[in-house]
C-alpha cells in the first residue's frame, strides 16, 4: 500500500513537474515583437521612443473602472506592508508608478479624464515615495559603512590593548599565564 502510494505521489510530482511549459520571458525570437509592431498602433514620445498600446495595457493590468480594482489596490498595499529592505520597496513603488501611468494613459484615451487624473496624481505621489525610499537606502547604507569601519577601528584598538596586556603579564610572570586555576 505504502509503495502505491508512493508512485502516486511522485507520478504526481513529475507530471506537474515537467508536464506543463511555461514561455521564457527572455525568448531570443522576435516573432512577438514583429506582430506587436504590425498588429498594434504605437504612439511615439517627445524622446522618440515608441511604445504600442499593447504594451501599456500589459502594464496597466486592473483598471481605476474595474470592480476589481479595489482588490488590487489592497493587494498593491499588503504588498508594500510586507517589504522591509528600502531598496525592494523602492523598487516596488516603482513598479506601482509605473501602472498608475499606465493607467492615466488608458484612463485617458477612453475619456474618463477624473480616473486619468487621479491615476496621474497617484503616479507623482507613488514615485516620489519610490525616490525617498532609494534616498533611505542610500543613507541607510552610508551608515553601515560608518559602522563598519567604526567597528574596525574598535577591534584594531582592542586587538594593539591586548597585545599590550599580553606582552605585560609576560613580563611579570611568564608562568602564571600556563597555570589554570
Amino acid at each position: 500500500m505504502k509503495k502505491k502510494i508512493a508512485a502516486m505521489v511522485l507520478g504526481f510530482y513529475l507530471t506537474g513537474a515537467f508536464g506543463v511549459a511555461y514561455a521564457s520571458p527572455n525568448s531570443t525570437s522576435n516573432v512577438g515583437q514583429i506582430e506587436d509592431k504590425a498588429t498594434s498602433p504605437a504612439s511615439t514620445t517627445e524622446d522618440g521612443v515608441q511604445v504600442s498600446i499593447v504594451a501599456i495595457k500589459d502594464t496597466a493590468g486592473v483598471l481605476p473602472d474595474s470592480r476589481f480594482y479595489s482588490i488590487e489596490r489592497k493587494i498593491e498595499q499588503l504588498q508594500i506592508a510586507i517589504t522591509r529592505s528600502e531598496e525592494k520597496l523602492s523598487a516596488v513603488k516603482a513598479q506601482l508608478a509605473t501602472e498608475r501611468a499606465a493607467e492615466a494613459v488608458i484612463m485617458s484615451d477612453l475619456g474618463k479624464e477624473e480616473l486619468a487624473g487621479r491615476a496621474t496624481t497617484e503616479y507623482m505621489e507613488v514615485l516620489a515615495s519610490a525616490a525617498e525610499h532609494i534616498n533611505n537606502a542610500i543613507e541607510a547604507e552610508n551608515e553601515a559603512v560608518q559602522t563598519l569601519d567604526a567597528l574596525n577601528e574598535a577591534y584594531r584598538r582592542s586587538e594593539d590593548i591586548l597585545k599590550i596586556i599580553k606582552s605585560r603579564s609576560l613580563r611579570k610572570a611568564p608562568g602564571q599565564l600556563l597555570k589554570t586555576h
